[in-house]
């Protein structure tokens, strides 16, 4: 069966690509810098948990108190710190003062190579 594209489904498709590139102009980059501290983060928590470095309880605080930093910045407009020192703070807020534990065992020289 032959099929035949009219003008309307042109246009039509023509519409729905235009609307996508307009979102995705408008989203929030997915790997921005914000966005790589938020992983190395996340993975340094579960190393420090899985080698019992941090209790697992407060390790699962923090996890959670990270998880609240990233999704405070998902909305478009948002600052998205691009500073390593001011995602800290965002944990803490969430998570309390003992989150800066996040940081047992690393530097700030380890997470800017990475």
């Amino acid at each position: 069966m032959k099929r035949t594209i009219t003008a309307s489904a042109i246009a039509a498709g023509l519409v729905l690509a235009a609307a996508a590139a307009s979102r995705a102009q408008n989203a929030v980059p997915i790997h921005d810098t914000f966005y790589f501290v938020g992983e190395i983060n996340k993975a340094s928590i579960v190393m420090l948990a899985e080698t019992g470095i941090v209790p697992r309880p407060l390790a699962g605080r923090i996890a959670k108190g990270i998880r609240a930093a990233i999704d405070s910045q998902a909305a478009p407009g948002s600052p998205r710190p691009t500073d390593y020192f001011d995602f800290e703070p965002m944990v803490i807020a969430a998570a309390g003062p003992d989150a800066s534990r996040m940081h047992t065992g690393r530097s700030r020289q380890d997470i800017e190579s990475t």
